[in-house]
């Protein structure tokens, strides 16, 4: 039987939250399988940051990040939810989109709702119809019965009400799970509304949630869970983590007179990273064909 990573995340869903931490590359996501987490999140952001060098500005091509998703969905077991950002243009964009994602063996995308960006700020929400369409062609392009499609909408940026509707029409037009992101800017200018919103969404939509962890709130996993939201993504988790690391090291032997001064930074043993990334595996592989000669 073919394997289908949306029936795996759907069957991770049914036990329990899913908390998918965002990874950026093959490596990360493989460290992330490690911790035991049930699925990953490729985020947009780290993409952008780590495979581009550029700000998170939806400058990736579909070709890019579908090329990038294949090679995390090959590394490891868990299923792999995409970015897909806004379906990478209109309705005919969106069902190659979820063709090629298909294709790189990724359990989920989720598509977005926000107008254009303006430096990394999203400026306002597209019309409901125009998302209504995309997620009916992403359906209508979907192979793989199994796959998720999460239609995401960032319309906590006007109010809880307009979230629960958009929420309830994009689950008619047939997406399996609602992503409701909430946005840093005004949730640190208010964390009271923020904590008040994120615990009232699942109450008021009975859609699956997906769902961020908000900045300037202490949130929880576990809150989250008990709110009642299905998936819990923390996007920027190994890209931050990952670039202050380099960027310490990096400073450390840069002010050396000696490299022996890096050693305060120890790096991960280059060997264990191998390990994770399959080296006896492979080198067992090698000794059977090798064998008798």
């Amino acid at each position: 039987m073919v394997r289908s990573a949306g029936n795996e995340l759907r069957e991770a869903m049914a036990q329990g939250m899913v908390v998918a931490p965002g990874c950026y590359d093959a490596l990360s996501a493989r460290l992330i399988e490690k911790h035991g987490f049930r699925a990953v999140d490729v985020t947009g952001l780290g993409i952008s940051l780590g495979y581009a060098g550029r700000p998170d500005m939806h400058l990736l091509t579909l070709t890019e990040l579908a090329t990038v998703s294949a090679r995390m969905a090959d590394s490891v077991d868990i299923p792999v939810i995409m970015d897909g950002e806004a379906g990478f243009g209109d309705v005919h964009s969106v069902g190659r989109a979820v063709h090629e994602f298909e294709r790189a063996g990724v359990a989920a995308i989720h598509i977005e709702d926000a107008g254009e960006k303006r430096g990394l700020e999203k400026t306002g929400l597209i019309p409901i119809r125009e998302m209504v369409a995309k997620i009916r062609a992403a359906k209508d392009a979907q192979q793989d019965p199994g796959f998720v499609l999460i239609a995401r909408t960032d319309a906590s940026i006007v109010s809880a009400d307009e979230v629960v509707k958009r929420a309830k029409i994009y689950a008619e037009a047939g997406a399996d799970v609602i992503f409701t992101v909430m946005h840093g800017a005004g949730i640190l200018r208010n964390p009271v509304e923020a904590r008040k919103m994120y615990e009232e969404l699942p109450q008021r939509i009975k859609t699956p949630l997906m769902t961020n962890s908000p900045l300037g709130t202490d949130i929880s996993a576990g809150a989250a869970e008990s709110y009642g939201y299905a998936i819990l993504a923390i996007p920027a988790v190994t890209v931050a983590a990952a670039g202050r690391a380099m960027d310490d090291a990096l400073r450390a032997l840069a002010s050396a007179e000696l490299p022996a001064h890096f050693e305060q930074f120890p790096p991960a043993s280059l060997l264990e990273l191998s390990e994770l990334c399959g080296l006896s595996r492979m080198q067992a592989l090698e000794e059977r064909y090798y064998q008798d000669q």
